[in-house]
C-alpha cells in the first residue's frame, strides 16, 4: 500500500495481529517497570551510603579541616558540575543527563522488535508514552506521602525539575505517535474517514491536551500568568486526559487506572494538609510593597502543621495560602518566617502563630490580600485564608544543621530582598541552638531600609550574645564600607548604606578564607578547608553570582559544599 522508508505499510494475518498485540503490551510493561526499577535502584544506593555515613560521624564540636585527596577533589569538581543549572528554569545538568539516558532507554523500547512495521512502530510510541504517565502523575504529587519522595528522599522541589523534563520526554512521544498517525492517514487517502470515528477524535483530544499543557508550562507563559494560564490548566487537564486516553483505546487502561488513583491520592493529601478557614490579620509594611500575613494559633494547628506538643515545620519550610480549597482558585507559596514553637510548648501561646512576609506583586492571591486591609477598614481579622503545608527542601537539611553544631562545618546565609524569610528564620534558630555566632555568617541585601526593618526587628529578637550579619542597603546612600557608610545596629548587627550590589566574590572570599594568615607558632599560609554549607534565596542574577564564586572554591580548592539555592520560580 506504500511506505515511510524504511518502514512499510503491512498487511497483517489474524495471528500476526495478536503476536503484535503481545509485543506492544510487553514492551509497554517493560517501559512502565522502568521507572520502578530505576526507584529501586536510589532506594539501595540510599541504604548503602547512609549505613557507610552512619560510620562516618565526626566528633561533636571538632569540623574536619584535612585537606581533600586528590580523588574527593575531583569527585567535588564533578559532583559540583553536575549540579548546576543548565538554565534557571531547566534545572541543573544531572536532570538532563539522566533525561538523555532514560529517553534512550524508552526510544530502545520503542524501536525494538518493531521490524519495519510502520504502524507497529506507530502504536509502540504511543503505548510506550502511556505507560510513562502513571509515574508522571506521581511525580506530580506534592506531599511528603508521595512514594517516590519516600524512596529517594528528595522533596518535591527537588523531584519537581525531573518531572517537568518527563513530562517533555513523554510529550515528545506521543506528539510522535500522532504525527506518524496522521501521516498514515494522509497517505492512505483515508484521514477525513478516520477523524469521525469516536477512537481518533479522543486521540487528537488527548494530543490537543498535551500541546496546552506543554505551551502553558513554557516559563514565559507560566510566569505572566501562573494561575489562570498554568495552574488552572493543569489541575483541570490532567483531569480531562484520563477520559480521553481510556475511550481512546482499550489496551492502556490498566495504566489510566493508575493515573485516576494518583490524581485522587494527590488531591486527598493537600486537603489532609490543609486547614479550615482562618481568621486572619494581613497588615501593609508602610513605605514598602511588602504584607505582613500573621495566621493565629492554634487554630492552623491540623496535622502536619502540627502534631502532639511537638513543632510541625522547621525553619525555612513554606506553606501555601489560598482563598478556597478548589483547585481552580489561585494558591501561592510563602515561606513561615516566624520560628516553630519551642520544644514542648502546646502552642496556645503568641509563639504558635504563622508569620509571612509577602512581596504584593499584583497578582490573584498578593492582590486579594493587599486589598483587605482597605475593603474592611482594618488590619487585624480581615481576611479569612487556608494555609497548606508545611512543604519545602529544608526539612531534610536543617535539622541536622540544628544537632551537629559546629561539627557540621561553617554555615553561610545569604538573601535577596524578600529572600530573607528564608534565610532569618533558620539564622535565628541556629543561633539559639548553638549560642554563638562562631562560624555562621549572615548576609542580606535589600533595596531600602524601610524594607529590612521587618527583618532587622526579627534579628534583634536573636537568642545570643551578638551576632554576625549584614545588611547591605543597595539604594540611598552612595557611601562604601570603608568609609564608613554603615550604622551598627545592635551587637555585630550591621547596616551598610552600600548605595549597589556588593560583589559576590569577595563576600564568598571572606567566609571561605582559602588563604588565611599563619596561625601561631606555624610558618607559611594556613589554608581552610573546613565544609560550608551555603543557604541562598534572592533575585536569579544574584543567585548566579553567588554561585559562580562558592564554585571557584569547589573547583579550584576543592572545598566541601552543601550549596542549596530556594526558589519558588519554577513551577512550584
Amino acid at each position: 500500500m506504500g511506505s515511510v522508508w524504511p518502514y512499510h505499510f503491512v498487511h497483517l494475518t489474524v495471528d500476526q495481529l495478536e503476536d503484535r498485540r503481545n509485543t506492544l503490551d510487553r514492551n509497554g510493561f517493560y517501559a512502565w517497570l522502568s521507572p520502578i526499577a530505576l526507584l529501586g535502584f536510589i532506594f539501595a544506593i540510599r541504604r548503602v551510603t547512609s549505613a557507610s555515613t552512619r560510620n562516618a560521624v565526626h566528633p561533636p564540636g571538632k569540623p574536619m579541616e584535612q585537606p581533600p585527596s586528590a580523588l574527593q577533589h575531583q569527585q567535588r569538581r564533578i559532583l559540583w558540575w553536575l549540579d548546576q543549572p543548565l538554565t534557571q528554569e531547566f534545572g541543573p545538568r544531572k536532570v538532563h543527563i539522566l533525561g538523555a539516558v532514560y529517553a534512550s532507554w524508552l526510544l530502545f523500547l520503542t524501536f525494538r522488535q518493531t521490524g519495519y512495521d510502520y504502524l507497529h512502530l506507530t502504536k509502540r510510541f504511543g503505548h510506550v508514552a502511556v505507560s510513562q504517565l502513571p509515574f508522571q502523575y506521581m511525580m506530580a504529587i506534592k506531599s511528603p506521602r508521595n512514594p517516590a519522595q519516600f524512596i529517594t528522599g528528595l522533596s518535591h522541589e527537588v523531584l519537581n525539575p525531573y518531572h517537568r523534563l518527563f513530562g517533555r520526554i513523554i510529550h515528545l512521544f506521543l506528539a510522535t505517535h500522532a504525527i506518524l498517525y496522521i501521516t498514515y492517514f494522509s497517505i492512505a487517502g483515508i484521514l477525513g474517514q478516520q477523524c469521525r470515528h469516536w477512537d481518533v477524535r479522543l486521540g487528537l483530544a488527548a494530543f490537543l491536551i498535551f500541546n496546552i499543557l506543554a505551551i502553558t508550562a513554557i516559563p514565559p507563559i507560566r510566569k505572566s500568568a501562573y494561575h489562570q494560564k498554568f495552574y488552572r490548566a493543569h489541575a483541570i487537564l490532567s483531569g480531562l486526559l484520563m477520559p480521553a486516553l481510556f475511550f481512546h483505546v482499550p489496551f492502556t487502561r490498566k495504566y489510566v487506572y493508575q493515573m485516576i488513583a494518583y490524581y485522587i491520592f494527590n488531591g486527598a493529601a493537600r486537603k489532609n494538609s490543609t486547614t479550615v478557614p482562618i481568621l486572619s490579620s494581613v497588615t501593609p509594611i508602610p513605605g514598602t510593597s511588602l504584607l505582613k500575613l500573621r495566621v493565629p494559633g492554634p487554630a492552623w494547628g491540623v496535622p502536619p502543621l502540627m502534631g502532639a506538643g511537638t513543632p510541625g515545620w522547621v525553619p525555612g519550610q513554606h506553606v501555601y495560602v489560598k482563598q478556597s480549597i478548589s483547585p481552580a482558585m489561585p494558591r501561592s507559596p510563602f515561606t513561615v518566617v516566624s520560628l516553630p514553637p519551642a520544644e514542648g510548648q502546646d502552642g496556645g501561646d503568641e509563639s504558635s502563630n504563622i508569620d509571612l512576609v509577602i512581596r504584593n506583586l499584583n497578582g490573584p492571591n498578593t492582590g486579594w490580600l493587599a486589598a483587605k486591609p482597605e475593603e474592611t477598614g482594618s488590619d487585624q481579622q480581615n481576611v479569612k485564608v487556608l494555609v497548606e503545608g508545611p512543604y519545602g527542601e529544608a526539612r531534610e537539611y536543617v535539622p541536622e544543621l540544628l544537632q551537629v553544631g559546629e561539627s557540621g562545618g561553617s554555615i553561610m546565609l545569604v538573601a535577596g530582598g524578600v529572600g530573607a524569610t528564608f534565610t532569618i528564620p533558620i539564622y535565628l534558630c541556629l543561633l539559639a541552638k548553638r549560642k554563638s555566632t562562631r562560624a555562621i555568617h549572615f548576609i542580606w541585601v535589600v533595596k531600602s531600609l524601610k524594607e529590612a526593618e521587618w527583618g532587622l526587628a526579627m534579628l534583634k529578637t536573636a537568642k545570643a550574645p551578638e551576632v554576625d550579619a549584614a545588611v547591605y542597603v543597595t539604594k540611598g546612600s552612595d557611601k562604601s564600607l570603608h568609609d564608613n557608610g554603615f550604622e551598627e545596629v545592635w551587637n555585630g548587627l550591621k547596616v551598610l548604606s552600600y548605595g549597589r550590589r556588593p560583589e559576590m566574590q569577595a563576600i564568598v572570599d571572606d567566609v571561605f578564607s582559602p588563604n588565611r594568615a599563619p596561625e601561631k607558632g606555624t610558618v607559611g599560609i594556613s589554608k581552610s578547608y573546613v565544609k560550608v554549607n551555603v543557604l541562598a534565596c534572592g533575585p536569579p542574577s544574584m543567585m548566579r553570582a553567588l554561585r559562580m564564586a562558592v564554585g571557584r572554591h569547589v573547583m579550584g580548592y576543592g572545598r566541601d559544599v552543601l550549596y542549596h539555592e530556594e526558589a519558588f520560580g519554577l513551577g512550584t
